[in-house]
């Protein structure tokens, strides 16, 4: 079948928009979401509530939420710091409120807005289940008759007498002598980016229950959880012998210098006192005969008194000494510990058909979470793609210690002899006080033909494609350009000497309504048919269903024939829409992996799925954003 010179246009302009496309990394994207630590809590406990910001640079106002069924026990309680979750590292802050429900029932907590980095984002709702029995939400249930704590270890050491309400005796008092919190660190001064432990130490004599109510603030810290042991020790304060329980253990990161104030916690206390003259005391020596019936006798309901009290913490004041301003490395990206670093490659036989990793591995102990992957001079003619981070850190060693690995895959489109230079990494050491280097050896490695020519990499249904570049194909496009140009002028000669009636008579050229099409098209769901690729792991259909799928949607999406989508056109259409640059940038990050995955084979399920999740945030964000 004949075709016309618009036809035939069109198709060269979609092949030869196949050998064009740039590579930008992406940017961390703004995201807000609410966070309960518990969807289903019984009538007497709380449950906290977490509003979350993520990767934004400033935060200009945030909304006040509506816990109209709920009594806000504590907050808004500010926190900041950075997290890595599968080697992605993000900044984060966190508003915090500790509430409890005024009845049982569902209740739903609506969404709320904040506005960051000039941005209004919208977070999610949360429902909350309130149930009329306690004991939902894993917490210890206080029993109807308590047991005394003779049974813990050194508590025989305790007088009796402490957990016993005598006639007279001011419970508060008693409480405020034998019950209290406080907040220990290692050190009260350190450098930006070196660890300090903090602990909140519950000292008691009493039998008592706790439940935290309030946590500290630690704004201007990376904070990481430390494991807990739930058994007390003995120790010794003015004299007094207490068990000692650890409530929190954290590592504080600090982000940058100053004096910081670390907010005192809180937490509530119900305290079980024997009531002077119950049932198992004998009026000769009521306390001794209560020591030798532990363990035999029945206690009621009745032989007891509870009281409950608010405890607080001190607060700590801590001074973070800025690193020093002279002699910083130029490979210093804010390291601080000590730490070694080692590179090499997955392959020691290389062709010009295979997509090879470095792997550059830092080990030691220090702030991992403001690591990043070091800078490397590539040498000409390799093609690096983004890095694939993998920790394996230790919690909960001071610092924190273990390693982070980046992958970095690479492909090279001709043989030869090829260098890797040394990558140099920094860090400030706290224990000597100065900034240390490690230069690793360079990689040197052949590469020779592979055995698959470049053209049949194009050789399948993906060579329609019109926004995925590929490497080192403008000799390709070149020569079909020539020899398309030259049929598609014979075609147009040939075409119009048989049909010159019809030409004559049309009104509409129809190349016009080709253009007139595209305004109707509604654009459907990219990953309607995907995820059925992605659950059987079908690397080579999913790249290829994603590709078409995408072009549809865009094409669709924004009233452009499929043929005119280029990197640039596309660019143009989202900057004359005012999409912001996050959004843009997500698309050229998404075409990057998208073309690698095509022509690089990375077929690791995990890669597919956070591509797939990619999509779907590109396809949310321009769903709100295109004109």
């Amino acid at each position: 079948m004949n075709r016309t010179l618009p036809a035939i246009t069109r198709t060269l302009f979609f092949i030869t928009s196949f050998c064009l496309g740039s590579v930008v990394p992406a940017l961390s994207q703004l995201k807000f979401f609410a966070v309960a630590n518990e969807t289903k809590i019984g009538l007497n406990e709380v449950v906290q509530i977490q509003y979350k910001i993520e990767n934004a640079k400033s935060i200009q106002s945030i909304a006040h939420p509506d816990f109209k069924n709920f009594y806000v026990v504590s907050g808004p309680n500010q926190e900041t710091g950075m997290s890595s979750i599968n080697g992605n590292v993000t900044s984060y802050s966190a508003f915090s409120y500790i509430l409890k429900p005024k009845k049982a029932g569902n209740f739903t907590i609506p969404s709320i807005t904040a506005l960051a980095d000039g941005k209004q984002l919208k977070c999610n709702l949360l429902t909350i289940e309130v149930v009329n029995q306690g004991n939902i939400a894993g917490r210890k249930q206080q029993p109807s008759v308590p047991q005394l704590p003779f049974d813990e270890p050194g508590a025989r050491s305790v007088p009796a007498n402490d957990l016993v309400l005598r006639p007279g005796e001011n419970a508060e008092a008693k409480i405020r002598k034998n019950l209290f919190i406080r907040m220990v660190a290692n050190k009260t001064s350190s450098y930006v980016g070196e660890p300090i432990v903090v602990s909140f130490n519950l000292y008691t004599r009493l039998r008592s229950e706790t439940n935290v109510t309030d946590a500290p603030s630690f704004n201007g810290f990376s904070v990481s959880d430390m494991d807990v042991n739930q058994n007390s020790t003995q120790e010794k304060v003015n004299g007094k012998t207490y068990s000692c329980y650890v409530l929190r253990k954290v590592q504080l990161y600090p982000l940058q210098s100053g004096t910081f104030t670390l907010t005192p916690l809180q937490a509530t206390n119900n305290v079980t006192f024997l009531k002077y003259g119950s049932s198992t005391m004998q009026s000769n020596d009521p306390l001794m005969q209560m020591m030798q019936d532990f363990g035999g006798s029945v206690l009621s309901p009745g032989d007891f008194i509870q009281k409950s009290t608010t405890l607080t913490s001190n607060s700590l004041t801590i001074n973070v000494k800025p690193l020093p301003a002279g002699n910083v490395p130029p490979a210093f990206n804010g390291a601080v510990g000590e730490f070694s670093i080692q590179t090499d490659i997955d392959k020691n036989q290389l062709t010009t058909d295979d997509a090879a990793n470095l792997k550059i591995t830092i080990r030691g102990k220090g702030n991992f979470s403001m690591i990043n992957a070091p800078s490397i001079h590539w040498p000409e003619g390799i093609d690096a793609y983004d890095a694939k981070v993998k920790d394996q850190i230790n919690k909960q060693d001071v610092p924190l210690d273990g390693s982070k690995a980046f992958n970095i895959p690479f492909t090279i489109s001709k043989p030869g002899k090829y260098s890797i230079p040394p990558v140099y990494f920094s860090w400030f050491n706290p224990e000597t006080g100065k900034y240390e280097t490690k230069i690793t050896e360079p990689i040197t490695f052949r590469v020779s033909q592979g055995k698959k020519m470049i053209t049949e990499k194009n050789n399948s249904s993906e060579s329609n494609s019109s926004f995925f570049s590929v490497p080192h194909l403008e000799w390709v496009g070149g020569g079909i350009l020539v020899g398309g140009i030259m049929i598609a002028l014979m075609l147009t000669f040939l075409d119009r000497k048989n049909k010159e009636p019809e030409l004559k008579t049309r009104t509409i050229p129809e190349d016009l309504k080709n253009e007139q099409a595209v305004d109707d098209i509604v654009p459907g769901n990219p990953l309607a048919d995907l995820h059925e690729k992605l659950l059987s792991e079908d690397a080579d259909g999913f790249y290829r269903e994603l590709k078409r799928s995408l072009e549809s949607y865009l094409s669709g999406k924004l009233k452009m024939p499929v043929h005119a989508l280029t990197k640039e056109t596309v660019m143009q259409k989202l900057d004359s829409c005012n999409v912001g640059v996050g959004t843009t940038k997500l698309f050229e990050s998404l075409m990057q992996e998208i073309e690698l995955g095509l022509y690089a084979k990375c077929s690791h399920v995990s890669q597919m799925r956070n591509l797939y999740e990619k999509t779907a945030d590109l396809v949310s964000l321009l769903n709100k954003q295109i004109c």
